[in-house]
């Protein structure tokens, strides 16, 4: 997948089971928020600095925004 293919407001589905890390500058260590084939969400931004594309996504089943980034951009499609 690329993120030419992504815009803020489309629907996307995972097509893959993957985690993320969050990482919110606490002193304990971060969360990571698991995301299962079929979880559905919203891209609510997509984000270009210098070389990095990111999309901020908003997946209902953890009901909260998450980065995907190159790493997990092959995880995910428009639903």
């Amino acid at each position: 997948m690329s993120f030419e293919q992504f815009e803020a407001g489309m629907k996307v589905e995972a097509v893959a089971d993957f985690e993320v890390r969050e990482v919110m500058a606490s002193p304990v260590g971060s969360s990571v928020r698991s995301i299962s084939t079929g979880d559905v969400g919203e891209v609510r931004e997509k984000r270009t600095i210098g070389p990095a594309t990111w999309l901020i996504v908003y997946f209902d089943s953890v009901k909260r925004q998450i980065n995907v980034d190159q790493t997990n951009i092959e995880n995910i499609k428009p639903a």
